[in-house]
C-alpha cells in the first residue's frame, strides 16, 4: 500500500518519503517521516503530509502528525488495531499525546494529528483568529473532515496497521469532529467520544469558550448569518447520527 524512499529510524522505523498509492476519495500522495524518538514501550514518528483541501493560509495546507507504534512493530505477524485521536479546542495537544501513549503502551498503534489552523498551521494572528472569522471556522470544520479521510488513508497504507480496525476518538471539539467524520468515512470502524456534543448552533450560544465566536456570527449580515449557520448544521454531529445507529447497535460506538 505504500513505499519508502529514505534511510531508517533508531527503532528500524523508515524515516524520509513514504508513497500512499491506495487512497479514497483523492489522488494519492506522499507522506514525510521527519523524525522518530525512541519512549518507553514504544516509538513516535514525525510525519508532515499535504491536506487534501488548499487555503490561503499556506502553513495550513500541510499536516503536522505524530504516530505512536509499540516496541516490535515491524516484526508482528499480523496487523494490528490502530486509533486516530483528535484534540480539543484549546489545542495544547497534552490529552492526545497521553492518550496515544497509553494506546502503544498496550500494543495499539496511535496518531493524532493537528487540525486546520492549530499548531504550526496556525496563521500569525494565531488559532483563535478562528472564533473572528466565522466563514473561516466553518471552511475550517470542513477541511477537518477531509483531513481526517486521508489520514485514514495513511493508517491503512501502514503494513504495521489492520485497515479493518481502525478507530477514532476525541475529547470536546475532537469528539465534535470524530463524530462527523466518523459518520462519513465506513473504515473508521469504531468511535469513543468523550465530552462532546451536538446542536452546534445550542453550543455557540451558550459555552462560555465560544463567545468571541458567537459575537462574530451575530456581528454577520442576517442574511449571511442564517447561511452560516445553515451550513454549520452541515457539520452538526447530530445531523450525521442515522448515520452512526448501526455501529452505536453493534455496540462499536460509545459516548462519555
Amino acid at each position: 500500500a505504500g513505499s519508502v524512499v529514505g534511510g531508517v529510524g533508531v527503532s528500524g522505523a523508515p524515516t524520509g518519503e513514504v508513497r500512499v498509492e491506495k487512497t479514497v476519495g483523492s489522488a494519492p500522495f506522499s507522506y514525510q517521516v521527519q523524525s522518530v524518538k525512541e519512549k518507553s514501550g514504544f516509538s513516535v514518528l514525525y510525519l508532515t503530509y499535504p491536506s487534501p483541501v488548499v487555503t490561503d493560509v499556506v502553513e495550513n495546507n500541510t499536516i503536522p502528525a505524530e504516530l505512536y507504534l509499540p516496541d516490535g512493530a515491524q516484526s508482528w505477524r499480523a496487523p494490528r488495531p490502530a486509533v486516530l485521536c483528535i484534540h480539543i479546542l484549546d489545542g495544547d495537544f497534552e490529552l492526545e499525546r497521553m492518550t496515544c501513549s497509553m494506546l502503544a503502551s498496550n500494543g495499539i498503534c496511535a496518531l493524532m494529528f493537528k487540525l486546520p489552523y492549530y499548531g504550526e498551521r496556525s496563521p500569525p494572528e494565531g488559532t483563535r483568529a478562528l472564533a473572528r472569522q466565522p466563514r473561516r471556522f466553518l471552511a475550517a470544520l470542513e477541511q477537518a473532515r477531509a483531513d481526517v479521510r486521508r489520514t485514514v488513508d495513511l493508517l491503512a497504507s501502514r503494513p504495521e496497521i489492520d485497515p479493518r480496525a481502525i478507530g477514532v476518538t476525541g475529547i470536546s471539539l475532537g469528539g465534535i469532529v470524530a463524530a462527523s467524520a466518523a459518520a462519513e468515512e465506513p473504515r473508521l470502524a469504531r468511535a469513543l467520544l468523550v465530552l462532546a456534543g451536538g446542536d452546534l448552533r445550542a453550543i455557540i450560544d451558550h459555552a462560555d469558550e465560544l463567545r468571541q465566536l458567537k459575537q462574530s456570527f451575530q456581528q454577520l449580515p442576517e442574511a449571511e448569518r442564517e447561511a452560516a449557520l445553515e451550513a454549520l448544521q452541515k457539520v452538526d454531529p447530530l445531523t450525521h447520527a442515522p448515520k452512526l445507529r448501526g455501529r452505536a447497535a453493534e455496540g462499536r460506538l460509545m459516548m462519555i
